[in-house]
């Protein structure tokens, strides 16, 4: 992962804007944050308007199919009249990953996802690993699912034929965390999945700092090999 710059800088004159563009700072302290401790993000505005301008911080995830952005946290910015604004907001026990910043500001409205480069990272060296254990499984049989690092109290994952890599995430079962982060059990093929070759996708579900649900993708290893169920065949009398 790619080490954070401390100070980082974007405009982003969206459609429907003011005129004048938004020049947003984004700094951290500290300015290389670990994970599951508290962050302050502070943030710089230049071009809003003097009215209420809202912050927000989002947090990004990738299963490899899909990207999504979760909001963590907001806060009104104090403007001041020469259309400048700042907002200092702390990410309490803050969870590794990816974030970025997006400010709305008067009709400056960019979507719902970072702001282009005011992105930094928590946790620059990753802790939180998943793995499968073993290369294949037979028709609804078990194969074993470990890992550690979630910070919340479920994992989910879901099965996946080869063609399928790029559908949603269907959740298939889950697995309890244990109160250090680490989880681990059996899983069973779903009915749906046929020889040939699987992905598992995993991700931890946990509660952002506002209550809401939000998922964080693991990576997702090597594929697995579904092969065919034993045959039963019954003796004749």
């Amino acid at each position: 992962m790619a080490l954070l710059l401390p100070v980082l800088v974007t405009t982003d004159p969206s459609a429907g804007a003011q005129s004048q563009q938004v020049l947003v700072t984004v700094r951290t302290t500290p300015a290389l944050p670990a994970a599951n401790t508290d962050v302050k993000v502070s943030v710089r505005i230049t071009g809003c308007p003097p009215s209420d301008a809202q912050v927000e911080i989002y947090l990004t995830t990738d299963d490899g199919a899909t990207s999504s952005a979760a909001l963590m946290e907001r806060s009104a910015a104090i403007t001041s009249l020469v259309f400048r604004a700042h907002a200092d907001i702390v990410l309490s026990k803050a969870v590794e990953g990816w974030y970025g910043v997006r400010v709305v500001c008067g009709s400056f409205r960019p979507a719902r996802r970072p702001m282009a480069n005011t992105t930094f990272a928590v946790g620059a060296n990753p802790t939180k690993e998943s793995r499968v254990v073993g290369t294949s499984v037979a028709e609804r049989g078990t194969i074993r699912l470990e890992g550690d690092g979630c910070p919340g109290t479920a994992v989910e994952y879901a099965v996946d034929q080869v063609e399928l890599h790029d559908g949603p995430f269907v959740v298939a079962g889950t697995i309890p965390v244990a109160a250090d982060g680490s989880w681990g059990g059996d899983v069973t093929m779903p009915d749906y999945v046929v020889p040939g070759s699987v992905e598992i996708k995993r991700r931890c579900v946990l509660k952002n700092q506002r209550g809401e649900t939000i998922s964080i993708a693991y990576p997702s290893g090597n594929d697995v090999t579904v092969t065919p169920a034993p045959s039963t065949t019954t003796a004749a009398g």
